[in-house]
């Protein structure tokens, strides 16, 4: 698990003093990097976690507004992960964003798994927009 801007001290204090709590699911650790720092600039504050493992004990201790997450994981899809975090964190929005075709991926939607689903190549402002919407 990657934490970013000085996450590993004190999580939860440091999580407070941005606007927006973000976990990032991404098992690439560039892309995570990247994503990180894009929302970083955008006032959020990011943990990324490579593996919905690392997710799922990320959500245990720590407290997100949202969940940007990759659909193909290293060795699973994020279906079951995104389902699991929609019963258990009902609050918390989820964004799936894949480089894919989201076509075959409207099951997720209609089921309440995510609230919406984004290509990678999405401008920056659009993904912003999303992780905030209510």
């Amino acid at each position: 698990m990657l934490l970013e801007d000085g996450l590993a001290e004190a999580p939860d204090r440091a999580m407070t003093a941005h606007v927006l709590r973000v976990l990032v699911v991404e098992d690439s650790p560039e892309i995570g990097r990247a994503t990180s720092r894009l929302l970083h600039r955008r006032d959020c504050t990011v943990v990324v976690a490579t593996t919905a493992g690392e997710a799922r004990a990320t959500l245990a201790i720590h407290t997100f507004d949202a969940v940007l997450c990759d659909y193909n994981l290293e060795t699973e899809t994020s279906e079951a992960l995104l389902v699991e975090i929609a019963d258990a964190h009902p609050h918390v929005r989820r964004v799936l964003y894949t480089g894919s075709d989201v076509a075959h991926l409207d099951h997720l939607l209609a089921r309440g798994a995510v609230h919406a689903i984004l290509e990678k190549t999405v401008p920056l402002e659009e993904l912003i927009a999303e992780l905030h919407r209510a």
